[in-house]
């Protein structure tokens, strides 16, 4: 099988790997801030108690909760980094498409809040494809990037996959304009975009 075609990841490629590893070191930054506050008050209590005033258990119990939460936030913040990373290691793979698009959704969620928009996925049927999962990824954040340009604040963007007559599909709920950037990447993966009331991304490789 063909090898990736490492000029489609020049340019705007690179810029999307950059803009989700930037946003995702925000997010992990936000955890350890939130850790890095309640350690500070857990130091307050524990000096207070060395006065010999009152501990107060209960409140000690919340801020070990509220770490341990936060914790568990980076840890899957990080497995989504390290699930994205990997996408980049091998050509053409089989994979779930419910977990592309799940996946692009929970990376590109802080960027879209930025913004002012909303994204959910929705409606996710089981559907097996041989794709490359980078350039797919790249090519729904694409189309999502290109909607948020366009569109005015508060808008929800939802994503599905389904089969269409027997055809893979990624639906996005929003036009976007068929630029030559998105149609190289869809042609690398043989992939088809079709806009009408919404964007259509046919994959033709079936598991």
């Amino acid at each position: 099988m063909d090898e990736i075609n490492w000029s489609i990841l020049e340019g705007q490629g690179l810029k999307f790997f950059g803009r989700v590893g930037a946003s995702i070191s925000h997010e992990i930054k936000n955890c350890l801030a939130i850790i890095n506050e309640q350690n500070g008050l857990l130091e307050d209590f524990l000096y207070l108690a060395q006065q010999g005033q009152h501990l107060d258990i209960e409140r000690i119990k919340g801020i070990v909760a509220s770490i341990a939460r936060q914790v568990e936030r980076a840890n899957t913040i990080a497995r989504r980094l390290n699930k994205f990373a990997h996408s980049v290691d091998e050509t053409w793979v089989q994979v779930d498409l419910r977990e592309i698009v799940t996946l692009v959704v929970d990376l590109a969620q802080r960027m879209a809040a930025v913004k002012g928009f909303q994204l959910i996925a929705s409606n996710l049927e089981p559907v097996n494809v041989s794709t490359q999962p980078f350039i797919l990824m790249d090519l729904i954040f694409s189309c999502i990037d290109q909607i948020m340009e366009g569109r005015g604040k508060g808008l929800q963007i939802s994503l599905s996959c389904v089969k269409q007559k027997k055809q893979p599909t990624v639906i996005i709920s929003e036009p976007v304009e068929v630029n030559e950037f998105l149609k190289v990447l869809a042609s690398t993966i043989e992939a088809h975009i079709s806009v009408e009331q919404q964007t259509k991304i046919s994959i033709n490789k079936i598991s």
